[in-house]
């Protein structure tokens, strides 16, 4: 990003379509953006601590009225929470665990309607970890709490909070391990203050013959829940196969896309299968995300293996109670994937939407580079695809220049189809969840705020 920005005197911005595009007031500009930068001296730039960077964890971004709470593995690997009240992050507690190596454990955090806060991560096959606020300041009262004592709550991974549209918490984690893996749903009662299961015991359980790894549940405009899924033979990533999709009006029964039940607990291929596809044809779990086109229909992405033996994206709609699956882009890349552990794959496919131009959008990264496209209404093919780092936001998916081997990663909030606040921080790429011999440096962990992102760029250049 351009250097010759300073610091000026008294500030007043222009807001064009919510975004803060121009100075006004100094004949001096503001500092811009720089990822190498020690210090937040920019408009819109907090800085939250040092995160650790050994290999890459997903944090937690949430918005809270006016401000910004989040979750976060500290220098010392501790789990941190830290709360921006629009003069930085001062607000902030050390929870009593703290992360190794496994790229697993990542935070998930959610406020429930009553205004408490919910935090649970660092598990991977593990006792649950599960905190929640008991006071008026939420971040100061977080408290470990032990959901129950039955066996679902000693090897979990993956957490997960959503909500309906009427705000109601949901809990979603797998229990279990890879290839003998089930999958739980709580609901939290605000009245009671306590989590119930939905149903008696898991609502999908493959009982040893493998291990569903799910998207989901999504919520369409009508009120219904779509989840999207594949199956994994074991902890090799090669053993994945097929992918399968139900749907329910209250998380409890399910169907297929006819309305036709599937019974619960879900079993190995009781689900609506979408896509045919054998174990080595390179899909790949946590490459298959689900989302609604304009006419609300469920579209699920996914990449695998092409006939050219590359990787592809490909791409299944629902279409009058029928999937269609095409190839929507041949990326050209050879490569085998095998093994266990957290990949440093060379494409991932992130959540497709609905932006603000009306087209329904697929984003993925494929060799370290961000794209996103059109999916076309007709051929479901990706279309005007374009580099992400050619946003205005591309100068803080650059690495610092005296960071060497690092990569960005980051967590975003958005308001409807527009990203409002981007958290950032830089971590060496995945090691399959092995120890290094030599940790790197702590990283800057900053918060910014997108809507002052045009200030020096206002084209995006």
């Amino acid at each position: 990003m351009a250097t010759n920005c300073k610091w000026g005197g008294a500030m007043a911005f222009s807001v064009v379509g919510g975004v803060l595009a121009s100075c006004q007031g100094s004949a001096q500009q503001p500092t811009c953006w720089e990822p190498s930068r020690q210090v937040c001296v920019a408009p819109g730039c907090f800085d939250v601590g040092f995160a650790w960077s050994g290999q890459p964890v997903d944090f937690a971004l949430l918005q809270d009225g006016s401000s910004q709470i989040v979750a976060y593995y500290d220098a010392e690997r501790r789990m941190v929470v830290a709360r921006n009240d629009g003069k930085g992050f001062k607000d902030r507690i050390i929870l009593p665990t703290q992360v190794g190596w496994d790229s697993h454990n990542g935070i998930a955090m959610a406020k429930d309607s009553s205004g408490k806060l919910h935090l649970s991560g660092n598990m991977h096959a593990d006792k649950m970890n599960y905190f929640v606020s008991s006071g008026r300041n939420m971040i100061q009262s977080l408290r470990a709490v032990y959901i129950g004592k039955s066996e679902i709550f000693s090897k979990v991974t993956y957490p997960k909070f959503f909500k309906d549209k009427n705000e109601n918490l949901f809990y979603l984690f797998r229990t279990g391990v890879a290839g003998n893996g089930a999958y739980n749903l709580l609901a939290y009662d605000t009245g009671i203050r306590r989590w119930h299961s939905l149903a008696d015991g898991p609502f999908m359980d493959f009982r040893g013959k493998g291990s569903p790894y799910i998207d989901g549940p999504h919520q369409d405009r009508s009120g219904l829940y779509h989840i999207a899924w594949t199956i994994r033979l074991d902890r090799n990533v090669e053993n994945n196969r097929d992918i399968f999709y139900a749907r329910s009006s209250d998380l409890i029964h399910w169907v297929n896309s006819k309305g036709v039940a599937i019974p619960t607990p879900i079993g190995v291929d009781m689900g609506e299968k979408v896509v045919d596809s054998p174990v080595g044809s390179g899909i790949i779990n946590g490459n298959i995300r689900m989302a609604f086109d304009r006419q609300d229909r469920p579209v699920i992405i996914f990449s695998k293996y092409t006939t050219n033996a590359t990787l592809g994206i490909f791409v299944s709609r629902l279409e009058d109670s029928r999937w269609r699956t095409a190839l929507a882009k041949d990326l050209g890349i050879h490569a085998k994937i095998t093994g266990g552990g957290s990949l440093d794959k060379l494409v991932w496919v992130l959540t497709p939407r609905m932006e603000s131009d009306g087209e329904f959008h697929a984003r993925y990264i494929a060799e370290r580079k961000s794209y996103n496209c059109i999916v076309s209404d007709n051929k479901l093919t990706l279309e005007a695809c374009s580099h992400e780092s050619q946003s205005l936001t591309r100068g803080l998916m650059q690495t610092s220049r005296d960071r060497p081997g690092m990569n960005v990663k980051v967590a975003q909030v958005f308001v409807g189809a527009t990203p409002r606040y981007l958290l950032r921080w830089e971590t060496l790429t995945y090691n399959r969840d092995k120890p290094r011999n030599i940790a790197p440096p702590p990283s800057r962990l900053q918060l910014f705020d997108l809507r002052y992102a045009n200030i020096c760029h206002p084209n995006g250049n």
